[in-house]
């Protein structure tokens, strides 16, 4: 065949040099921002640029591996560290392409620290299982499958997977039919890109066998191989288990200058590519005690709390948190139900847009025992996590970015509110009318101590409005679950009505909410303003409910988190706060919540104002708040009630101090110090007894 004039001169060494200081050259160049005016930090330039070099880069090679003599003995040798030099380059650029719009903008630190983690897992695969082209194969499937979850995950979630994420998949799977896969160019561009190198590689492979050569006569550098089989393959097991040492013992964000942003992980995942981000979100899955941490300490701040609490009560303060919490006619404990409403949120929050009253029948509420705006740390997803922070009285601001504590940590021991309840005579039920596996929910309320769980399965009304069961059927669950009581009932509920999916149409028997014109194009945004208009009716309903019933009731609703919607509609919704970009002050717009405490009695209360009754704070305090409703004081609870007014919200962003001003979490605080070892010691260092140090006191009715 003849051979064309640019390779007829040119022997196979020379090409190999040549393409591979090409590709070199030419990555190069594509890192450049000012690269051709700026148009390589475009989208379409950035596709456009990496395309050319990636096709140019394998077709050099493939002519450099045409024309070259095979028998040479430098000629695997060199195919071999063109291969391993290259291909973790390639992997980790096919798999940003994916998902990632700022690969361009990721530094060279980070880029050196991706190109480690890849050729190191690449060393592995290669060590372990000997052959060559099922190693590269495989190492590149692992790569565009691992971006792909990225892509999809980031446009569903907001944010690509952390490990916790993928502990938690089970999770993930048995929602993620009810989402919308459409094929865009990073997908369709970095899947070609991933087809492309794999045929290249079946039509070049590194050796005419396509394995380590057996042959110990053979003389090229891969007949080591055959002559150190055990030898080899005992080493590719160390290289492979020495991620598991590395993970322990080396802090890799300290190593490479790394962190995860706690408020913003999208940032650190495109910013930083995400390889390293993913290795740095697995060593955070391992709790650490605070350096600062002793058992005494702890102890002692949440003594300092109590001691506190008890002179202002003894000197006649009696503030709401300590309010009568008995009926004075019938001396009945109320019985206590505890929502957890799924994506519950007032988009007003973010910005003014025209829009029927979704909310109207929530802010019509007007007896009222306290509301205002609850932070939690999660945003779009994560609803565990809220869980956590209510139910413990934790604060995810204290735990490493991108944990989910329900699947990461062992909470066999951890303080919680159940235990509370439990511990004064209630009956406690947890009810989710969906699986009951969904976020390790079997197994975390076992240990949390509820007396039984129930799930979709133990529902007879299962009414639809888009895909999951409405918050009328759940909120009907909740009044049989009431009519059945054995004893006063301590009820939490998480709902599922809201949850994302909201491209799915809703029933047509149902009214959407009409929006502004220049936004009815979102869909999305219609149908989840219509599922909180009829979450609002049908909460209002259940309190109607329970406003004719005889016995003492108390219920607290609060949103988990805020929806993730169309990216458009909420950046032009959005009024930013700040110039700075990735403000604190603007981000914390994204975690606020609505949340509201109801009763069917008289809850008596000195401060009993319209001031006092609407009040902001954080998720992790939300649960003492109630307690102190209900007339009921734990040593921990005195220590978080005592914290906010301090510091009266501190989430996964930052925190606000007394006098309202915002902070990132990396501006220290010797409060929000002290509270890291108060945590730690409630959640892994209590061994002995129960929530909040000791059992729960009732405060006499103080009628």
């Amino acid at each position: 065949m003849k051979q064309h004039f640019l390779f007829k001169h040119l022997s196979a060494q020379k090409l190999h040099y040549f393409s591979f200081l090409l590709f070199s050259i030419l990555g190069g160049l594509l890192l450049t921002r000012n690269y051709v005016a700026g148009y390589i930090c475009t989208r379409s330039g950035s596709y456009f640029f990496t395309f050319l070099g990636y096709l140019l880069c394998l077709f050099l090679f493939s002519h450099a591996l045409k024309v070259g003599n095979a028998g040479h003995s430098s000629y695997s040798r060199y195919r071999c560290i063109f291969y391993f030099s290259v291909l973790p380059f390639l992997a980790f650029s096919m798999e940003e392409l994916l998902w990632n719009e700022s690969f361009f903008a990721i530094s060279g630190k980070s880029l050196l620290s991706n190109y480690l983690v890849e050729f190191f897992f690449l060393l592995s695969l290669f060590l372990l299982i000997r052959r060559f082209h099922p190693t590269f194969v495989l190492f590149l499937s692992v790569n565009w499958i691992y971006g792909l979850a990225n892509h999809y995950v980031l446009e569903f979630k907001g944010c690509p997977p952390l490990f916790s994420d993928l502990l938690a998949s089970q999770t993930a799977i048995t929602v993620m039919g009810n989402y919308s896969y459409a094929l865009d160019d990073a997908v369709v561009i970095g899947t070609f890109l991933f087809l492309y190198t794999w045929i290249f590689l079946l039509y070049f492979p590194l050796s005419q066998k396509n394995v380590a050569p057996k042959n110990a006569s053979e003389e090229n550098s891969t007949s080591f191989f055959a002559r150190h089989k055990l030898f080899v393959q005992i080493l590719g097991i160390l290289c492979a288990f020495l991620w598991i040492p590395c993970l322990f013992f080396l802090d890799i964000s300290h190593f490479s200058g790394i962190t995860i942003n706690g408020w913003s992980p999208v940032y650190s995942f495109t910013q930083n590519g995400a390889p390293i981000t993913l290795l740095i979100s697995i060593q955070n899955v391992m709790p650490s005690k605070p350096a600062h941490y002793s058992r005494e300490s702890a102890l002692a701040a949440i003594s300092q709390a109590v001691s506190e609490a008890e002179d202002a009560t003894s000197d006649g303060m009696i503030s709401k948190e300590f309010a009568a919490s008995e009926d004075a006619s019938k001396n009945v404990p109320p019985s206590v139900i505890v929502i957890m409403n799924e994506s519950f949120a007032d988009l007003s929050v973010l910005g003014d847009f025209v829009s029927d009253d979704y909310l109207a029948s929530f802010y019509d509420i007007d007896d009222y025992l306290l509301r205002g705006m609850v932070y939690p740390s999660v945003c779009g997803g994560g609803t565990c996590n809220s869980e956590f922070e209510f139910l413990t009285g934790s604060s995810m601001a204290n735990v490493k970015p991108g944990i989910y504590p329900y699947q990461n940590y062992d909470l066999s021991n951890a303080s919680n509110l159940v235990q509370v309840f439990n511990n004064l005579g209630y009956q406690t039920v947890a009810f989710h009318p969906y699986q009951a596996e969904n976020w390790n929910r079997i197994n975390v309320y076992n240990s949390f101590g509820f007396q039984e769980f129930l799930s979709q399965e133990d529902m007879t009304d299962k009414e639809i409005l888009s895909w999951t069961i409405s918050d009328h059927s759940d909120f009907e669950k909740i009044k049989e679950i009431y009519e059945n009581r054995a004893a006063p009932l301590f009820l939490f509920n998480v709902t599922m009505q809201n949850h994302g999916g909201y491209n799915v149409p809703i029933r047509s028997d149902v009214e959407l909410v009409s929006i502004e014109k220049q936004y009815s194009g979102y869909s999305d945004v219609i149908n989840y303003l219509t599922l909180i208009r009829e979450s609002a009716h049908a909460f209002k309903e259940l309190l109607d409910y329970f406003a004719a019933q005889p016995d003492p009731v108390i219920i607290c609703m609060f949103g988990d988190h805020q929806p993730i919607l169309d990216e458009d509609f909420l950046s032009s919704i959005t009024q930013t706060v700040s110039d700075e970009e990735h403000s604190i002050l603007d981000a914390k717009q994204r975690y606020i919540t609505p949340y509201i405490i109801w009763s069917n009695y008289d809850v008596y209360s000195t401060q009993d104002t319209e001031s006092t009754k609407q009040t902001d704070m954080s998720l992790n305090y939300l649960g003492a708040n109630l307690l102190g409703l209900l007339g009921i004081s734990t040593p921990y609870s005195q220590y978080l009630l005592s914290l906010q007014q301090q510091i009266p919200i501190v989430n996964s962003v930052g925190y606000q101090d007394s006098l309202g001003e915002w902070f990132s979490l990396e501006i220290e605080n010797p409060v929000l110090t002290e509270y890291q070892s108060v945590q730690y010691y409630e959640l892994f260092g209590n061994k002995l007894s129960g929530y909040f140090t000791n059992q729960a006191l009732k405060r006499p009715p103080l009628f």
